[in-house]
């Protein structure tokens, strides 16, 4: 494993946790003052953070080292943070606030068992 710093001016999203992979971008000016930003490459997964989140330290074993003028951003582990809700049921109780009638035309959910 390659541990490597990002350091930041300021703390970071709180979103980002141990897992998450970060990508950079390089950002370059065009010739009508336009930012343009590179394909994404990988840097790494996030091993730690530390530093009231302004230090995170990432394993860049396969990945590239950022310069410091780059755009840094996450993505979450798939395989920690599904998305949809949990369980094995569901209430939901729908109100109309206003005095006028309305119709209810389709409702939707994503659900995940979060056991069996």
């Amino acid at each position: 494993m390659a541990e490597y710093r990002l350091r930041f001016n300021k703390t970071v999203n709180n979103s980002v946790q141990v897992g998450d992979v970060i990508y950079t971008s390089t950002i370059t000016i065009d010739s009508n003052g336009n930012e343009i930003a590179s394909t994404p490459d990988l840097t790494g997964e996030v091993i730690r953070i530390s530093g009231s989140r302004r230090n995170i330290f990432v394993d860049i074993t396969s990945g590239t080292v950022p310069s410091s003028n780059d755009f840094i951003m996450f993505q979450k582990n798939r395989q920690v943070n599904e998305s949809g809700l949990k369980g094995y049921f569901a209430e939901a109780v729908f109100t109309n606030g206003s005095s006028i009638k309305a119709e209810l035309f389709d409702i939707g959910v994503e659900a995940t068992y979060s056991s069996k």
